[in-house]
């Protein structure tokens, strides 16, 4: 039986009616009076094709290659496979160009805890392959050049153009590796130094209404104040229906910081009854995307990182803010609550000090001659 399709192939692709006719997968054969198969071929080709012709014009529809639904069927079987393989390969392109990049992931997401954004796209680009070879509406030797192409298209379109973004745009390309640190929840990433206005920025995320966040502030806040000068801060409490409810802190919403060392870039959440994501930037985005797993989350010099929690909260369970602030005032190292925040005082200043000398500014002398500060530094 002759494969029509296969025959309209080969004459697509140049072959002549000789060399189809001896096309053991076309199948023809031609009777034992017939001195030329090619032109025996060619002959029934065009009988079918003129019958086929005057059925589609009488509405019957059917011609060599197989009847108006069925063509259509595989038509559109056709154009789901060249889809699919542009997915495919449009997105293990977005992919290997993130894991390479890490950047570009703040564009359109591909790496954990993300990771399942592009792999959808992968997934279903697999599934829009695999419905057309399932029903048999078209083979896939017909479409691989063309979903190939469709696919590097994409490819060249999605990664390219994004990388090109992100270096006009300056978001940095960090690095996915990171090593402990010193500190509990510190780790160092090879990153080139993240600065505003030639001082290191040090960056805090987090929310108002987070316990967390809360305890952390206190730390936070005293460190920078050995940098200079913090004002736009306030006192307020962690969300009362969250874990370790009411814990006291400084609001650092709208803190601002004057120094000749640091560049403070607050994110927060100023709602203390729900967490809240207050808008970032691209590169707050990018640092966000690559390290972050929780609030709160500090960068400093784009190279230090904390993830978590820097104070226990459950240390300042049942305290005031006015009380917090005493305390600290007081710097008693047998109180708990100071002993808590001031330890971790200790690693703030250490890494903001470590920053300061990478950025080739020398830090206040006041920080630096503190053996606790200096002998953390040591160890960076």
């Amino acid at each position: 039986m002759t494969d029509w399709n296969r025959v309209n192939r080969l004459r697509a692709k140049g072959y002549d009616w000789k060399s189809i006719a001896a096309d053991p997968k076309v199948g023809f054969t031609a009777s034992g009076d017939v001195g030329d198969p090619g032109r025996a071929l060619k002959a029934l080709y065009l009988s079918r094709k003129s019958h086929a012709s005057r059925r589609a014009k009488s509405g019957d529809g059917e011609d060599g290659g197989g009847s108006t639904a069925a063509k259509g069927s595989r038509r559109w079987g056709g154009r789901l496979e060249v889809l699919g393989i542009g997915l495919v390969i449009g997105g293990a392109a977005w992919l290997a160009a993130a894991l390479a990049f890490p950047s570009v992931a703040v564009l359109l997401p591909a790496l954990p805890p993300k990771f399942p954004d592009i792999l959808l796209v992968v997934v279903v680009g697999l599934a829009l392959l695999a419905v057309p070879l399932v029903l048999g509406l078209a083979p896939l030797g017909d479409h691989w050049k063309q979903g190939v192409a469709a696919g590097v298209g994409l490819a060249v379109i999605l990664a390219g153009g994004a990388g090109l973004f992100v270096i006009e745009s300056g978001i940095p390309n960090l690095s996915a590796n990171t090593s402990p640190a010193p500190g509990v929840g510190w780790e160092k990433a090879p990153n080139p130094l993240w600065q505003s206005g030639g001082k290191p920025v040090v960056f805090f995320y987090g929310s108002e209404a987070c316990p967390y966040c809360s305890a952390s502030s206190w730390a936070i806040e005293r460190a920078l104040a050995a940098f200079g000068t913090v004002s736009g801060i306030g006192y307020a409490s962690s969300n009362p229906g969250d874990a370790y409810p009411n814990t006291p802190e400084i609001a650092l919403a709208s803190s601002s910081l004057q120094s000749a060392y640091l560049t403070w870039d607050v994110k927060e959440g100023s709602d203390t009854s729900a967490i809240s994501e207050p808008p970032i930037s691209l590169t707050e985005q990018a640092y966000l995307n690559a390290y972050a797993n929780g609030i709160p989350f500090v960068v400093v010099g784009g190279s230090y990182i904390h993830i978590g929690t820097i104070v226990n909260p459950q240390v300042l369970q049942g305290q005031t803010a006015t009380a917090v602030a005493q305390s600290l005032s007081n710097a008693n190292p047998n109180d708990p609550v100071y002993s808590a925040i001031q330890s971790q005082v200790v690693f703030l200043e250490a890494y903001m000090a470590k920053a300061c000398q990478n950025a080739g500014i020398t830090p206040p002398s006041s920080v630096t001659s503190d053996s606790s500060v200096a002998s953390v530094m040591a160890q960076i």
